[in-house]
């Protein structure tokens, strides 16, 4: 599982990105079910249409919001528990919108074969924390979030190895 460049190193299948890019062009359209649930893409991630849909959600973001992405705030974002030093997290902040990402790292360890994340059980008590910030996230990748302050990582990571929320309210 790649999001990242040099996934060019293996030849490209255009036949299937066509095939793919077609689909998510009737999906924007409304033709199908535009946000397909990522778990269900992630039962197939081979085939490359999670990274497409990834990619189209997060660039229609940016889109939306330049401004919170070229020239927003960066925040490191705190985290606890035994998996610390396997999460990344960070918030872009510019005005009253705002954008929290958390990422996961070097889980190998706890992969089953085929998986793309650790089981919940794996994660144990390890918490992105947000200094006591209650933010209403909205989930751009990723399940609903309570806003209470602490995010547990076994909640957050069920399909894919990230999730990104946005707020629009002073974070």
């Amino acid at each position: 599982f790649s999001l990242v460049d040099p996934d060019n190193r293996t030849p490209v299948d255009y036949a299937a990105r066509a095939v793919a890019l077609e689909a998510a062009a009737e999906a924007e359209a409304g033709a199908i079910d535009a946000d397909a649930p990522f778990s269900q893409l992630c039962q197939t991630w081979k085939d490359g249409r999670i990274k497409q849909a990834i990619l189209r959600h997060l660039l229609a973001m940016r889109r939306k919001d330049p401004a919170l992405f070229s020239r927003g705030d960066y925040e490191p974002v705190p985290i606890t528990g035994l998996r610390a030093g396997n999460v990344l997290a960070f918030r872009r902040v510019q005005d009253n919108e705002s954008v929290l990402v958390i990422v996961t790292r070097c889980t190998t360890e706890g992969l089953q074969p085929g998986a793309l994340v650790p089981e919940a059980q794996w994660w144990g008590e390890t918490v992105v924390e947000q200094g006591g910030r209650s933010t209403d996230w909205t989930p751009v990748i990723g399940p609903s979030i309570q806003p209470d302050g602490r995010i547990r990582m076994a909640a957050i990571v069920p399909h894919l190895p990230f999730a990104v929320w946005r707020a629009s309210a002073p974070v």
